[in-house]
């Protein structure tokens, strides 16, 4: 049975070789015969780890406009150009629950 080291020593390889190999995580996980959850697990450990910037839990300001009748009461525009849209108003501890 492998030791825990040598675990993370595995799954840092396969996460390394999936890097290089131009295909999605799930793309490759499907052929390399691996459970999803079990990747994206050690692949956030790898984050950790070997990434050189920190990750910030901080918000980004928001500004809060009029709400006209129709448009959404909140919404997120991400660097991608998604957008996330409520409503009604929600809770800041919700929104850090669901962006965290």
């Amino acid at each position: 049975m492998a030791t825990k080291l040598e675990k993370q020593e595995s799954m840092f390889s396969m996460i390394e070789s999936w890097k290089s190999s131009g295909q999605s995580q799930q793309e490759f996980c499907k052929a390399q015969g691996l459970v999803y959850s079990v990747f994206h697990y050690w692949y956030k450990k790898y984050r950790q780890e070997n990434d050189p910037t920190p990750v910030s839990s901080a918000f980004v300001p928001l500004q809060v406009q009029t709400v006209r009748l129709g448009s959404p009461a909140v919404e997120i525009i991400f660097p991608d150009g998604k957008r996330l849209n409520f409503y009604q108003t929600v809770e800041v501890s919700f929104l850090r629950a669901l962006l965290s």
